[in-house]
């Protein structure tokens, strides 16, 4: 009987890796900005810890602490992990769950900020004139979508 509860909470572990690889490590990666789907339908990006555009090797890491951590752990930890991140996100000043904290990257509205990729980007779009700002888009916001008629 232990080798089979040691087999399913195994296989179930591996099962939570491997169906979080695609919604929260490949299309933060495809989409970018560290946008998961449920970030890209409710208009969220993901930031490094200056407000820059978040490198590759934070959302990996971000990914792994949250599905490691976060998701396969709750198996062996009875929910723990869940509870741990729920309360650091409620008690940290900018609400940040453990993998941000641990990645270094916040969560903002795409729609009202201005995500450059790095300080040379912004300090040239707020040097230049409003001719420039609009031919010269710099950086990544999300456009809301046209009003249907």
């Amino acid at each position: 009987e232990r080798p089979l509860k040691d087999f399913v909470a195994v296989n179930l572990t591996i099962a939570a890796f491997i169906g979080t690889i695609i919604p929260n490590l490949f299309f933060p990666l495809l989409v970018g900005h560290g946008r998961s789907l449920g970030k890209f339908m409710t208009g969220l990006a993901v930031v490094d810890k200056e407000g820059y555009e978040v490198k590759t090797k934070a959302v990996i890491l971000r990914f792994f602490v949250y599905s490691v951590f976060e998701t396969a752990s709750n198996i062996y930890l009875f929910f723990v992990p869940l509870l741990l991140t729920s309360g650091v996100l409620t008690i940290t000043h900018n609400n940040r769950a453990i993998h941000d904290l641990v990645s270094g990257t916040y969560v903002v509205s795409a729609k009202q900020s201005k995500i450059f990729k790095n300080r040379d980007d912004e300090e040239v779009y707020y040097l230049s004139t409003p001719e420039e700002k609009a031919k010269n888009m710099s950086y990544f916001t999300e456009r809301p979508l046209p009003k249907s008629k």
